[in-house]
């Protein structure tokens, strides 16, 4: 009998599925968290504009899908990283997801 032919254990495959997954979860919230301080980034210039700071406040709301608690993170981040107009639009939005 060869190793290969011998099956794990159920316990320890769903043990790993389930740490890959809180893995990833993770990772992917702390992605989606830069993306957001980068839209607000982008979208920075436009807060320069008449009305354009509420446009890219909407327009961050609608990517974030109202997750207020996701758009308050952002807006922490970019205040720490001094990024004023990043967190005046993610302030904007975290107002209008609520």
């Amino acid at each position: 009998m060869k190793r290969s032919d011998t099956s794990q254990p159920a316990g320890f495959t769903k043990a790993e599925a389930f740490e890959s997954s809180v893995v990833e979860d993770a990772h992917r919230e702390k992605v989606d968290l830069r993306d957001l301080v980068r839209i607000g980034d982008f979208l920075a210039p436009e807060t320069h504009r008449q009305g354009g700071a509420d446009e890219a406040a909407s327009a961050v709301r609608e990517w974030a899908d109202d997750d207020f608690e996701m758009i308050a993170a952002a807006e922490k981040i970019a205040r720490r990283e001094h990024q004023d107009d990043s967190a005046e639009i993610l302030h904007r939005a975290r107002v209008l997801a609520a």
